[in-house]
C-alpha cells in the first residue's frame, strides 16, 4: 500500500505497508501532510498486479487566528467610529464583535493574511452614557479565538458650540472679540477658510468656553475670511460653526 500527494513540492510514492491487509486499523498511524490543500492518491497493489485505487481531497489547518491588537483601548470613552483588530490568519471566515450586553456585529470585508487591519463603525447609540464590554472573535473553516475582554465608555452625543462673538457682519478692525461656549469639555480650534493654506489653530483643550471667563482677542488682516470653529470632545463627537468676518 502506497500513497502520493500531488500538493507535495516534489510528489512521489511513499509506502505505507507491505503484506498487509489494513493501515491505522489495529494501531494509529499518522502522516505529515502540507498546511492547505492536500490531494491525494492512495493505490493497494496484491500480489497478482491487482490495483485499487482511491482519490482524496483534504485542507488542513492547523493554525489558529491570531489577534495582534484591538481598539478602542480599555477605559477609552468612545462614539463607535474606532473600532478595530489587527490579526493574522491565512484563512479568515468571520471576524464577530461582541458587545456587552447580548449584543453582536459581523465585520464585513476583512482580509485574511499576515498583520492585516480592519475596521468598522460601529453604531453605539443605544448604549450612549453607558460602560460595556467588547471582545473580537475570530475563526477559520476550524479554529476560532477571541480576544480580551475590554471595558469601555459610551458616549455619542455631540458638544454643542454657541458662539457669541464675533458674528458674520462686517467690522471696521482687525482685532476680533471671541466668546464661545460648549456644552462640554472639548478641544477648539478655528480655521480661516479663506487662506491659501488653511490650517486648524488650536483656542484650547478641554475647555467648555473660550473668551467668556476672560476676555479673547484673535488678530485678523483686512479682508473677507471664511472662519470654521470646530469643538471635539474625548469621544471624537464634532460640532462646528461657520462665521463670515469681511474686515474693512
Amino acid at each position: 500500500m502506497r500513497y502520493i500527494n500531488y500538493n507535495d513540492k516534489h510528489p512521489r510514492f511513499k509506502q505505507l505497508c507491505e503484506s498487509c491487509a489494513e493501515y491505522g486499523i489495529s494501531k494509529t498511524k499518522t502522516q505529515t501532510l502540507n498546511e492547505g490543500e492536500n490531494n491525494l492518491t492512495i493505490i493497494a497493489e496484491d500480489s497478482y498486479g491487482n490495483i485499487i485505487e482511491k482519490n482524496i481531497s483534504l485542507f488542513i489547518d492547523s493554525k489558529q487566528p491570531k489577534v495582534i491588537q484591538t481598539l478602542p483601548k480599555k477605559n477609552s470613552i468612545t462614539n463607535g467610529s474606532e473600532f478595530f483588530i489587527k490579526y493574522t490568519e491565512d484563512n479568515l471566515q468571520s471576524i464577530i464583535l461582541y458587545l456587552s450586553p447580548n449584543d453582536n456585529i459581523t465585520f464585513q470585508n476583512c482580509p485574511s493574511g499576515k498583520n492585516v487591519n480592519c475596521s468598522q463603525t460601529v453604531d453605539l447609540v443605544k448604549f450612549d452614557s453607558k460602560i460595556i464590554d467588547f471582545y473580537f472573535e475570530l475563526s477559520d473553516s476550524i479554529n476560532f479565538v477571541k480576544s480580551k475582554l475590554t471595558k469601555i465608555s459610551v458616549d455619542t452625543t455631540p458638544p454643542v458650540i454657541t458662539v457669541n462673538s464675533p458674528i458674520s457682519t462686517d467690522y471696521g478692525k482687525t482685532r476680533i472679540i471671541f466668546n464661545i461656549t460648549i456644552t462640554e469639555p472639548v478641544k477648539l480650534e478655528y480655521e480661516d477658510l479663506s487662506d491659501s493654506n488653511p490650517k486648524f489653530k488650536k483656542l484650547c483643550v478641554k475647555c467648555t468656553d473660550y473668551g467668556n471667563s476672560r476676555q479673547k482677542i484673535i488678530n485678523f488682516k483686512q479682508g473677507r475670511h471664511d472662519i470654521l470653529i470646530t469643538a471635539v470632545d474625548s469621544a471624537g463627537n464634532a460640532d462646528s460653526k461657520e462665521i463670515i468676518l469681511d474686515i474693512k
